[in-house]
């Protein structure tokens, strides 16, 4: 009944100001409240799928020559994500446009170690493809990341820019649609959640990930999040992000790129271009939350060469 309630309610606030402008007090306690429900149904959740797309655009501005250089990778990934056990399943592949060879690779965390194999580029000499990494002290930090729900709830939780904008069904499920420009240390939090992946990365400066968040903060320009929440439990049902950063020398300095300085001058501004445009675009889908799930590993994995401790 209360649920019937408040979708008269939210009916009647859609007829009198318009799904694209609701700007009423009445309308601003409601938004609230969504958001206050769908935190703690995201923190309270057990387990899930997460199907992803991950673009990014980046665009490098030489100082010397007045050439521009750009080039977009794409990331694709399907995980099954089981958080009461701290145990998931990746799967991603991983593009460069103009389409090069893919990076196509498999992933499980469970226990403390990380299982990995790589179907492209093909790895040579190996009986047994997987290969098996003790991560001991690092291994909730890379399981969060690859988890992939903190960063939504941080964004719900910092942002104080956010509005209901209407209602859509999307394949039988009903959702509340909720805009929100995301807080600088949020969205740039996003942004370096994505980087800890195999193979190509994300990743650009050759330093710590503390001086990576600083240039990012530093870098951000603008963002925006889209976010469909299921009516019926409150958890998010898919998100569509976008985060733009912008680089210039002076917030980077050249013991930031990892490459060797000239005369050996690490806090040198001089860093070989003007400024670095990176645009990212994702659309997150979520699917099976709470349903029982079971991560169980291949044959072959039991049988992995040994990576390192």
């Amino acid at each position: 009944m209360k649920r019937i309630i408040a979708s008269l309610f939210l009916t009647g606030l859609f007829a009198l100001t318009g799904c694209g402008g609701l700007t009423s007090s009445a309308t601003q306690t409601t938004t609230q409240a969504i958001v206050a429900k769908t935190i703690s149904a995201m923190n309270a959740a057990k387990s899930y799928n997460l199907k992803t797309y991950l673009t990014e655009n980046y665009t490098v501005i030489q100082k010397m020559e007045s050439q521009t250089f750009t080039d977009i990778w794409e990331w694709k990934s399907r995980r099954t994500v089981d958080i009461s056990n701290q145990e998931i399943y990746l799967s991603m592949d991983i593009h460069e446009t103009p389409d090069l060879q893919p990076y196509i690779f498999q992933q499980y965390l469970v226990g403390s170690y990380s299982y990995y194999s790589q179907s492209s580029p093909i790895v040579g000499g190996l009986t047994n493809p997987w290969m098996k990494t003790q991560l001991n002290e690092q291994y909730n930090a890379i399981w969060s990341n690859f988890a992939q729900i903190n960063p939504p709830v941080e964004l719900l939780n910092t942002s104080t820019d956010i509005n209901l904008v209407g209602t859509e069904q999307i394949n039988g499920t009903d959702c509340y649609i909720i805009h929100l420009s995301p807080s600088t240390e949020a969205a740039t939090d996003w942004v370096l959640s994505q980087g800890g992946f195999p193979g190509p990365s994300l990743g650009w400066w050759g330093t710590s990930p503390e001086r990576v968040k600083q240039i990012d903060i530093k870098a951000y320009t603008n963002g925006s999040v889209k976010l469909w929440i299921n009516k019926d439990n409150d958890l998010i049902y898919k998100i569509d992000i976008n985060i733009s950063l912008d680089a210039e020398p002076g917030n980077v300095v050249c013991s930031d790129t990892g490459l060797a300085c000239q005369d050996g001058q690490g806090n040198s501004t001089d860093i070989g271009f003007e400024k670095i445009l990176r645009d990212f675009s994702g659309q997150w889908e979520f699917s099976g939350y709470n349903l029982p799930v079971q991560i169980q590993l291949p044959p072959e994995v039991l049988n992995a060469q040994n990576g390192g401790n």
